[in-house]
């Protein structure tokens, strides 16, 4: 009798474990689900900044060529008023020479 009453001891014992185990694989599941679709979704977003970092790398090419391009101008402005200027100081000079 005790040891039937043992056997189903430990049977109802097998059986109560057997739920934990069964809840812990289907945790287990939901936990992949979710860190699938997590790196799913991190990978969407990580093509989309690629994009946004290519565009913004294609913009700062464009604004550093027109940077170059103004300096260029400036330079080119300043030569040209220092020409204007010694031309039209020669020309007073010629002037004055002339003059005397």
């Amino acid at each position: 009798m005790q040891m039937k009453r043992l056997g189903w001891v430990v049977l109802i014992g097998l059986f109560a474990m057997q739920a934990p185990f069964n809840t812990l694989a289907l945790n287990v599941e939901k936990v992949l689900r979710d860190n699938s679709k997590r790196l799913k979704e991190i990978k969407r977003n990580n093509k989309k900044l690629v994009g946004q970092i290519e565009l913004l790398q294609e913009q700062q090419k464009y604004s550093r060529k027109k940077i170059t391009e103004l300096f260029h101008s400036i330079e080119y402005q300043k030569s040209s008023n220092v020409v204007k200027e010694t031309m039209k100081r020669v020309r007073n000079e010629d002037r004055k020479a002339k003059k005397l």
